[in-house]
Formats: structure tokens, C-alpha cells, sequence
């Protein structure tokens, strides 16, 4: 008979996207970020939403609520992420993704802006 090497699910502790730099985009434009990402920006009440077409890259600058051109930060689900609504981005750059995207190599530059 032959012996199988199992390997055990771990269950219980939070989820990855509560405690990691979690930012997460779907295909309507709405954009999900995790609690403690969330905070360690400062938790803005908004964020400007940037483009960069040659490295087809997306930023996000904090900004307050009443700034031009912001994006207003929701309440995202019961363990505080938020989500900010920028289907206006997909529209007005022509940006389109088939299915959910999580992004990974997150950095905040010199100006405070999220990559």
C-alpha cells in the first residue's frame, strides 16, 4: 500500500488581506484596500486617482475629501477595509481587466503616492 504525505490546512487567524498590504481592483473599477494598509497611509478621507500610460501603472495620492478630483474612501466589510469607487479611471483611460485583480509589489514613493 501505498503511504500518502498529507498536508494539514491551517485554519483560524485573520485572513491574509487583514493583516498585509492588501490592495485588490475589479473588473467595475473598484478598488478594496486592506485595514492596515489603510492606515499606514493615514487613513485619508479620499484619494486622487493617478495613471501613468508608458509603465501603464496606477497611483494613489491621499487627499481630503473636498480636494480636486478626489475619490471619496467607503467602509469596505466588518474588519475595516475601505474601497474607493474609480470606474471613472477604467473610463477615462480606456482600462480594462477580465477578472479581479490583487496587486503585489506595493510601494508609496517619495511624493506619498501608492504604486
Amino acid at each position: 500500500m501505498n503511504r500518502t504525505d498529507w498536508l494539514e490546512c491551517k485554519q483560524g487567524g485573520p485572513a491574509p488581506q487583514l493583516n498585509a498590504d492588501y490592495v485588490s481592483m475589479n473588473p467595475r473599477g473598484h478598488i478594496v484596500f486592506g485595514r492596515v494598509l489603510y492606515e499606514r497611509l493615514g487613513s485619508p478621507a479620499a484619494f486622487v486617482l493617478l495613471y501613468d500610460p508608458q509603465a501603464h501603472r496606477i497611483g494613489l495620492r491621499p487627499a481630503a475629501a473636498e480636494a480636486r478630483n478626489a475619490c471619496l474612501v467607503k467602509r469596505q466589510g466588518k474588519h475595516g477595509g475601505r474601497v474607493i469607487r474609480g470606474y471613472r479611471l477604467f473610463y477615462e483611460f480606456r482600462i480594462q481587466i477580465p477578472e479581479v485583480i490583487v496587486f503585489n509589489g506595493l510601494r508609496v514613493d517619495d511624493e506619498g503616492v501608492l504604486i
